[in-house]
Formats: structure tokens, C-alpha cells, sequence
């Protein structure tokens, strides 16, 4: 067979195949089905996007420009899906991710941090915030974290947090928790409302934050401030009184050493003038010594002498150097030794001892108008407690911790009606420290006064 006859076979055989009507009805029947196929995926993708999904994709960006394209539209559709899809997956996966991020800060964080529902209702704590307070999480979740709040704090904090919470507004406030140890821890607690994208208050983030070392700090602080300026104030007292004290005296002295040149005055007038020169001048004399001790105290100058003195014979000197003015102001003077006079022997500085007891006792006489006057001293185990008792006008219990102040006196009207420099107490204090010991005083107003000093009862 040749060529040409293989040719006109095959055209023979494709004219017949098309001539077929079978064969035509088949195809256009594919072509239609396939148009209108196209027509139905089109619809169903537009009425999604438009409708379901609108955000997704707009109209124009739909991947087909007709019927005819190389790809169908039920593969755009489900490429499309599949593409959102993997942005939804990542979207999760961030999501996760910062939420992890966001849990580990909390955790890790240096503050207490707490969250609330809209009525200001606990409903989160993290642990740092259980270790400010010491409340465990079920302790503090709702209103249970209100009863660790110190009962002076509890009541003005909640009527704050419930005008915040009603006025949906920040707040920024100190107060105290009482932790299970009784011991107390000052916060400050800041919160801020939630708001979601409408608006609305969706809860609270709130802080707290240890602050007991800062107000420790602030406290001392006041407190130095105050005594600084207590000490002006007290010293500025003093030198205007001590300007006083020792002008009396010097006047006194010079005054009567000028009528001394006088030649009218009689020998025993004279005798009489040289007496208040003495006085004076002794008088003078101590007013400096106590400046000077009281100096040698404050720069730890002031040193001991520890010698065998036997306690006995200093009451004894005591009693000789005050029972005349005791007796002259028509008082009783009282001395009780605790001990024989064997047994009071003991190391100590003898003469910071007698300056202690003296001290007291000058004291005694000048604020007891009537009564008695007892000085002695009882063994306390390795200890022996001197003891200066009065019947005078006594002292306020508020001032108790304050009378050992240096310059410092019970009252400043005492300065104007009895005088003195207001050191003796002060000195007395130093002393019994620096002998190891103590110096306390019991005392009301009208029912007299005692002071006790201990120190060590060595042999």
C-alpha cells in the first residue's frame, strides 16, 4: 500500500468519525457541562467571598479572568482555601507564642501582678504576688485577699477600689498586708481597666509593688529630721538657759566681791559675802564640769576607772553631802544598804557611781516639796539595783523615754520654777552604759517618782 493510499484511509476514516451524529451530540454535550460547571464553581466562590468571608478577599482579587481558564474553579477555590488556611495556622502559632511570652514575664516578673473580672472580682495572681503578701492563690482569688489588709487600711482601700471599678478608671494607692508571720508589708498597688475593642471594660491589670524597705527608709528619715531639728531646738533651750544658770552665780560672785572692797561692812558681813562667793563658785564649777562631761559622753571620750569600791561607803558620802538640805526643806532621808559592809565590795568606777547616785539625788530634793527621800540598793542576781525614791511632783509617763535626753527636761515650765540645766539625768544615763549597766524610771504625776540603776555586781 502506498502513501497516498494510507492518506486518503485516514481521512476517510476522520470524515466518518465526525459525520457520526453520536459522536457530535457527546461532544457538545461535554462542552456544556463543562460551561456550565464553570458557571456553578463561579457562583459559589463569589457568593462566598462576598458573603461569608468578606474581609478575606475583595471581588477584584479573585484569581480568574474566564471560563476558560487553564485551571478550574473548584482548584482556585480550594487553593484559596488552603492558602487561608496556612495564614490561620500561622496566626495560631504566633498567638501561642506570645502567649507563652506573656505567661513567662508574669511569672518571672519583680512585681505582683494580679487580674480581675469587670466588677474588680479576682480572678488571676502570679507568684510573685503570693510571695509580697504571703497568701496562697486560693487565698486571694475574689474579695479573699481583703482580709490580709491591715483592718486600719481594709476600709478606706475597698471604697476607693469600688469607686474605681464603678467609674471604670485607673488607681495608684499605698496601703499594708499583715502576712501569716504577723509581720507587715506596705504596697503599692496600681491597677488599669481592661477595655475591649467596643470599649467596654472587660476587667482590671493591676500591680503591686514591695515598698516596706522604702517607708522604713522614709521613717528613719522622719525620725532623723525630727530629732535633728528636736536637738536645735533643745540646744538653742539650753544655751539660753545655761546663759542663766551661770550668770546667777557670777553675778553673785562678783557682786559680793565688789561690797568685800567696801569698809562699812562688818567682819562677820564679810564672812557672809566670802559664804556666797563660795557658793556661787561651787555652783559655777558644776555647771561646767556637766558641760564638759556631757561632751566627753557625746565624742566616747569618757573613760572608766574599775577599782574595788566598797558601795556602802558611797551611800554613806551620799547621805553626808545631802541630809542637811534634806532635813532643811523638812524631808525624811532614808538609806537602806542592801549588803553588809563586807559583802558591798565590787569593781566598778567609784567616782561615775557616786556622780550617778548624786545626780539623782539632787534631782529628788529639788522636786519633792514634802515626804520622804530613799536611797539604797537591792542584788538582782549578778546585778545590784540602786534605787533613788521621791514623794515629789512626778513625771508623765509620755515623757519617760525622753527625760534622759541630753539639755532635756519633763517640762520646759520646770526650767522656769526650779531651774537647773537639764543634764544630770543625761549623765547619769551615760555613766550607768558606760559601767555596763542601765538606768530606768517609774513615775506618775502626784505619786512621786523612783529611778532604778543596775550594774554589774562584780567582786
Amino acid at each position: 500500500m502506498g502513501l497516498m493510499q494510507i492518506v486518503n484511509s485516514i481521512m476517510f476514516m476522520g470524515l466518518s468519525f465526525w459525520s457520526s451524529s453520536i459522536v457530535m451530540e457527546q461532544i457538545y454535550s461535554a462542552i456544556i457541562g463543562k460551561f456550565y460547571t464553570g458557571i456553578f464553581f463561579t457562583a459559589s466562590v463569589y457568593i462566598y467571598l462576598k458573603y461569608v468571608e468578606p474581609d478575606v478577599y475583595t471581588i477584584s482579587d479573585l484569581p480568574y479572568k474566564g471560563v476558560f481558564h487553564s485551571l478550574s474553579y473548584r482548584q482556585k477555590y480550594e487553593m484559596m482555601l488552603e492558602e487561608k488556611q496556612a495564614v490561620q495556622r500561622q496566626a495560631s502559632k504566633a498567638l501561642e507564642l506570645n502567649e507563652l511570652r506573656y505567661q513567662t514575664l508574669i511569672r518571672m516578673s519583680p512585681v505582683g501582678i494580679f487580674l480581675t473580672d469587670s466588677t474588680g472580682y479576682t480572678i488571676y495572681v502570679n507568684p510573685r504576688w503570693c510571695e509580697i503578701t504571703g497568701l496562697t492563690v486560693d487565698q486571694a482569688l475574689g474579695n479573699g485577699w481583703v482580709d490580709a489588709v491591715v483592718p486600719e487600711d481594709r476600709e478606706w482601700l475597698m471604697s476607693g477600689w469600688d469607686k474605681a471599678t464603678a467609674d471604670t478608671s485607673s488607681s495608684t494607692v499605698e496601703y499594708r498586708f499583715l502576712r501569716p508571720d504577723g509581720s507587715v508589708t506596705w504596697v503599692l498597688g496600681q491597677a488599669i481597666p481592661e477595655v475591649d475593642s467596643e470599649g467596654n471594660v472587660v476587667g482590671y491589670v493591676g500591680t503591686i509593688t514591695d515598698i516596706t524597705l522604702l517607708k522604713k527608709f522614709e521613717t528613719e528619715l522622719r525620725k532623723a529630721k525630727n530629732k535633728a531639728e528636736e536637738g536645735e531646738r533643745l540646744k538653742t533651750m539650753f544655751l539660753q538657759n545655761i546663759s542663766h544658770e551661770i550668770r546667777t552665780p557670777l553675778n553673785a560672785i562678783c557682786g559680793s566681791a565688789n561690797l568685800l572692797n567696801d569698809n562699812y561692812f562688818s567682819a562677820e558681813q564679810k564672812e557672809s559675802l566670802l559664804s556666797i562667793i563660795q557658793s556661787s563658785s561651787n555652783q559655777l564649777l558644776a555647771i561646767v564640769t556637766d558641760i564638759l562631761t556631757l561632751a566627753s559622753l557625746e565624742t566616747n571620750q569618757e573613760k572608766c576607772s574599775i577599782r574595788k569600791t566598797a558601795v556602802n561607803v558611797v551611800l554613806t558620802e551620799i547621805e553626808e553631802k545631802f541630809r542637811q538640805v534634806a532635813e532643811q526643806k523638812g524631808l525624811e532621808f532614808i538609806v537602806l544598804p542592801g549588803l553588809s559592809y563586807d559583802d558591798s565590795s565590787i569593781q566598778t568606777d567609784r567616782s561615775k557611781l557616786t556622780r550617778i547616785l548624786a545626780n539623782l539625788v539632787a534631782n529628788a530634793l529639788k522636786f519633792t516639796r514634802e515626804g520622804q527621800i530613799r536611797v539604797g540598793y537591792v542584788v538582782k542576781d549578778n546585778y545590784l539595783e540602786f534605787y533613788v525614791k521621791d514623794t515629789g511632783i512626778g513625771i508623765e509617763p509620755a515623757l519617760h523615754e525622753h527625760i534622759f535626753d541630753s539639755f532635756r527636761q519633763a517640762d520646759t515650765r520646770i526650767q522656769y520654777e526650779f531651774g537647773g540645766t537639764g543634764l544630770g539625768l543625761s549623765i547619769a544615763k551615760g555613766f550607768a552604759e558606760l559601767l555596763d549597766g542601765s538606768i530606768r524610771v517609774e513615775s506618775e504625776p502626784g505619786k512621786g517618782s523612783a529611778f532604778y540603776v543596775l550594774i554589774p555586781y562584780r567582786i
